[in-house]
């Protein structure tokens, strides 16, 4: 599963960066136009992030719509599980080490505050929680969950 991801990475995606206004953020869509997908760790962020993308758009949506909100969480789950073991064989640990929990646990919070402030002030300038950046971040992050699913 993950050589094939490694393998099909580099070829899947041509993606034009969209301009982020947090700074610094590296968005899904940068990570794998311009980063390394062969190296682990950065495919465990793109996991990670995905993640985060999955529970900001959980958190975002009307309470109401619990079976929606319930398929995001799991959708984010299973990213988060592939980011878990993506960064325990890059370091050579159990996916069960406290280690990796840890620093994915410090990252994920960040992830999805980056992407739930996104949303809010998107549909706060324009009436709608989705632009063009967030429309290519969860086409991005689909492709990769239905690759590694694969």
């Amino acid at each position: 599963m993950i050589r094939n991801l490694i393998l099909i990475l580099p070829f899947a995606f041509f993606v034009q960066s969209a301009n982020v206004k947090a700074a610094e953020f590296k968005s899904v869509q940068e990570i794998v136009a311009m980063d390394d997908m062969g190296d682990l760790f950065n495919l465990s962020v793109v996991f990670q992030r995905c993640s985060g993308f999955f529970m900001a758009l959980a958190k975002f949506i009307p309470n109401d719509m619990v079976e929606q909100r319930e398929k995001l969480i799991v959708i984010s789950a299973q990213n988060l599980s592939f980011a878990t073991r993506l960064m325990a064989k890059k370091r050579n640990l159990p996916a069960e080490s406290q280690t990796i929990s840890d620093q994915i646990e410090k990252a994920l919070p960040v992830y999805i505050d980056i992407y739930y402030d996104h949303m809010e002030l998107t549909q706060i300038k324009t009436g709608s929680m989705f632009d063009e950046f967030l429309k290519t971040e969860q086409s991005v992050c689909t492709q990769l969950l239905n690759m590694a699913q694969s």
